[in-house]
């Protein structure tokens, strides 16, 4: 810090932490005379945050796990989503080892403890999707034969994945074993790099110290940019599919919160600014997700009363799982309408 100014890039690469900015700044203030905020204050945003940021996931490994399907659901997602995540975890445990020496009893460390709660949790979490999107991820074209004969329009929207390299990568394999060894590759030489150099140097050396830093920058970068594959994705199908929209809203929420927060507390527009692309492409994201649903359940609404006046027929039923996630109205039409 030069003349009590903050270094804009050093807040930028801790702004996955709230925790994190907010002990900088009241250190700073420490060293001003002031305060940057109230103690109570702090500890309620940062649970806060760290609720949400982990809380934010969990719907979407239900929903895979629910629907057994990943169909709408972009690889890239998962890969920036992941690196961003790993990054800055290995950004915190490096730059904020201060976290990790607490002496003041429970709740406080606790509390001290939320930077690396957060980034600890929220990369396992995220490193878990990969599990289900290995399990159930498969070629558009056999994800399209998923969908009832009736619905061939769907079926047709599913198959125009096929062309979406943002989907799941370029040429015919469909396979989404690759984007995940090459997240395994990159967090192995990223990991190796930095544990290198803390052999070598200390994890408190200005070599080590840099490593880590440019991690949260590169995090950072992939955070700003994680949910453009999945916008492109999402308008290509034109359904939700196997995403879900809790995740979304909660990725909106934390980013509004968050956002917020910082400038009340009157911080520079550079400090909170990277939320602002990430909070804009999950609110679109959103509201497409909100404009497909209402769709679909018209359509299926339409479909079931089709059915209901139609003669029973063998064609008219759906599978076991819906890739549009709405089983209960492909069950209820199943219930109608199947024979023996």
């Amino acid at each position: 810090m030069v003349g009590g100014s903050y270094d804009w890039l050093r807040y930028v690469r801790s702004l996955h932490s709230t925790r994190r900015l907010l002990h900088n700044l009241r250190r700073d203030a420490d060293v001003a005379g002031g305060d940057a905020c109230g103690t109570l204050l702090c500890d309620i945003t940062g649970i806060t945050i760290t609720i949400l940021q982990l809380g934010q996931v969990i719907p979407q490994h239900y929903e895979m796990w629910a629907d057994q399907s990943t169909v709408g659901v972009s690889a890239f997602l998962l890969l920036f989503g992941s690196l961003y995540t790993y990054l800055a975890f290995l950004d915190t445990i490096i730059t904020d080892t201060i976290f990790l020496q607490c002496h003041d009893g429970a709740y406080r460390c606790f509390l001290t403890l939320q930077p690396f709660i957060q980034m600890a949790g929220s990369a396992l979490l995220t490193i878990g999707l990969w599990y289900w999107y290995l399990k159930f991820h498969r070629a558009p074209a056999a994800e399209a034969e998923d969908f009832p004969d009736a619905d061939q329009e769907l079926a047709d929207d599913a198959a125009r994945l096929e062309g979406n390299w943002l989907y799941d990568g370029f040429g015919e394999t469909h396979s989404g074993w690759r984007f995940f060894w090459v997240f395994v590759a990159l967090s192995v030489v990223s990991t190796g790099i930095l544990v290198v150099s803390v052999v070598a140097f200390g994890a408190t050396a200005g070599v080590s110290q840099q490593i880590a830093e440019s991690y949260g920058l590169l995090s950072a970068a992939l955070n700003a940019v994680m949910w453009l594959p999945q916008i492109y994705t999402t308008y290509t199908f034109g359904h939700r599919g196997a995403l879900s929209k809790e995740w979304v809203f909660f990725s909106v929420v934390m980013d509004v919160v968050y956002s917020v927060y910082l400038a009340l507390m009157g911080l520079h527009f550079s400090v909170w600014a990277n939320n602002i692309p990430d909070g804009v492409q999950t609110a679109v994201l959103l509201a497409m997700i909100i404009v497909y649903d209402r769709r679909d359940a018209e359509h299926h609404a339409q479909q079931l009363q089709q059915h209901q006046h139609a003669p029973p027929s063998p064609k008219l039923t759906s599978p076991s799982r819906s890739p549009l996630l709405l089983n209960s109205i492909d069950h209820n039409s199943n219930n109608n309408d199947s024979v023996a």
